[in-house]
């Protein structure tokens, strides 16, 4: 969608850190690791400590790691990242003064449950102000024509997390009914952080959204856990 704008609101990182992600995201080559750093994406954060702007560009025309920069600035442009922390109505008021100027095409926003109510309805419980955000959010879509996709934090107290990690809607009640007001909804499980994986689970996905019970649940297997820390996509 060359021709289209896309807006990311993130309520739980700093814009720089969105930003590296995307460029890190952007590249197709691993940095060589050197002493004290490990990944890709705190290797990028280590030379935009270490080089300016100027020298950063040179590399990224020049040096095959660092091809994701290359790729982003490509793109940049029509890639805005708002770290402002918004009320419901700013947020809106946001999307609409991108939307009079840009032709958008979606609007991304990192989390649900950090967005905060207007001053209006800000004594009612929270669990009706997420309600009411949810079906603005899905009046938002609806009008506007381009998508809207909202993350939403999945945690659950050590006390009631079941021993199989399941991924289960029942347990997104909190964040204002999803499965009545989202079209699509899709979970992501990181496997490096869970102990437990579902016996009736396919090989290929690993896990799933259940509408039953596990039948029962399987330690993860030790050759599986740490070496996963991605997440695995599960639709519904």
């Amino acid at each position: 969608y060359q021709d289209k704008h896309f807006l990311y609101y993130s309520y739980g990182e700093p814009r720089r850190n969105i930003e590296l992600k995307l460029i890190n995201m952007s590249g197709t080559t691993t940095f060589p690791e050197i002493e004290g750093i490990s990944s890709n994406f705190e290797r990028w954060k280590y030379e935009f400590r270490q080089l300016d702007a100027r020298q950063l560009i040179e590399k990224a025309e020049a040096e095959e790691e660092y091809a994701g920069l290359k790729n982003f600035l490509a793109v940049s442009n029509r890639i805005h990242v708002v770290d402002a922390n918004y009320n419901v109505v700013d947020l809106f008021d946001s999307v609409e003064a991108f939307t009079r100027t840009l032709k958008v095409g979606g609007v991304f926003i990192d989390y649900l449950q950090a967005i905060r109510s207007d001053k209006e309805h800000a004594s009612l419980p929270r669990r009706q102000q997420l309600r009411d955000i949810t079906d603005q959010l899905r009046e938002l879509g609806n009008e506007s024509g381009f998508p809207v996709i909202v993350g939403v934090q999945f945690a659950v107290g050590e006390a009631n997390t079941p021993e199989y990690d399941g991924l289960n809607t029942a347990r997104l009640k909190d964040t204002g009914d999803p499965e009545q007001i989202a079209s699509l909804i899709i979970g992501l499980q990181n496997y490096a952080k869970s102990n437990f994986i579902g016996s009736n689970v396919n090989n290929q996905f690993k896990s799933h959204f259940y509408s039953s019970p596990f039948k029962k649940a399987d330690k993860m297997p030790d050759t599986f856990k740490d070496k996963h820390a991605n997440t695995v996509i599960l639709a519904k």
